[in-house]
């Protein structure tokens, strides 16, 4: 009911011109490769509800557990603020209104993507994969699938086996990574990281790299290796959005909050202990945090 609440409210303002480029914009100029014209009735519907639906609960959860990665690690919390204050993105006494963030400010936010991959590596929203029922006989690893076989590709599972100290929270491992941010662009990052004096500065501690069984991966693999978002052509639709949105959103309240898991949590442990998968992996009874302003922040 909502989405079609929703397309009707988009659908009411009419043909939007070529220079439109907000969300409608785009969709209502998307053709059906079938008959060339575009999108329309169930199709145009069901891209509407990938990006809108798609982006909100798994978004959410992303930033939730991203916040509670920051809490429980205020080193990694200090280091993110410094990026930002360096942006001027952080709260301070001689600085007590930020600016806000705008779009020229994320590939620049290297930390924030780091901690944001990170965040995805060790808490991905789509946990437990997405499901594929295979239409032939194949073969899979060595191992014989006959058509007709339920194939699922458990995302958490995958990235704790390939990571090297895979339950350690290391933004610091992302650094300099932006040759596979540009292989992988079309699969699983929304915007590119490109290498600054700030990322170079960060340590890079080989044990904190990727493994796989103790061999290393080279950067095709990594690519395939990290895959919050799936892979392949059915990817997420709303990858993009998602990332910028939650980019934005850690970035904007780490620059005005320092943040602290309430103790009802019961630490770092209480918040692992409490994960769960409904339709996306998420804590039950819900994440509480604790947000204190920053010293000179005014609402």
């Amino acid at each position: 009911m909502r989405i079609q609440v929703m397309m009707h409210a988009m659908q009411t303002r009419g043909k939007v011109g070529v220079e439109n480029t907000s969300l409608w914009g785009c969709l209502s100029r998307v053709e059906d490769q079938s008959t060339g014209k575009p999108l329309s009735g169930d199709l145009l519907q069901a891209e509407v509800a990938g990006i809108i639906l798609g982006g909100l609960d798994t978004t959410a959860q992303t930033c939730a557990f991203t916040l509670a990665l920051l809490a429980a690690h205020p080193e990694k919390a200090d280091t993110l603020a410094a990026e930002l204050d360096n942006a001027g993105l952080l709260a301070k006494p001689e600085r007590p209104q930020p600016r806000g963030m705008v779009y020229s400010d994320l590939p620049t936010l290297t930390y924030l993507d780091g901690v944001l991959r990170e965040s995805l590596r060790m808490f991905p929203v789509a946990a437990t994969g997405l499901s594929r029922c295979t239409d032939e006989d194949c073969v899979l690893g060595g191992y014989h699938i006959p058509a007709g076989t339920e194939v699922q590709v458990p995302i958490y599972t995958i990235h704790m086996l390939t990571f090297k100290a895979p339950e350690s929270f290391l933004p610091e491992r992302w650094a300099n990574k932006a040759e596979e941010s540009q292989a992988n662009e079309q699969d699983n990052t929304a915007f590119k990281a490109a290498p600054t004096t700030a990322q170079q500065s960060i340590n890079q501690s080989t044990e904190t790299g990727f493994t796989t069984h103790g061999t290393s991966l080279d950067q095709t693999e990594l690519a395939q290796a990290f895959i919050p978002f799936s892979s392949g052509p059915r990817d997420c639709l709303g990858q993009r959005l998602a990332m910028m949105e939650a980019a934005t959103i850690i970035g904007t309240l780490l620059g005005r909050f320092t943040v602290h898991l309430a103790s009802r949590m019961g630490g770092y442990e209480g918040v692992t202990e409490r994960q769960t998968v409904a339709f996306t992996l998420a804590v039950d009874d819900g994440l509480w945090m604790r947000f204190t302003p920053r010293n000179g922040w005014t609402p």
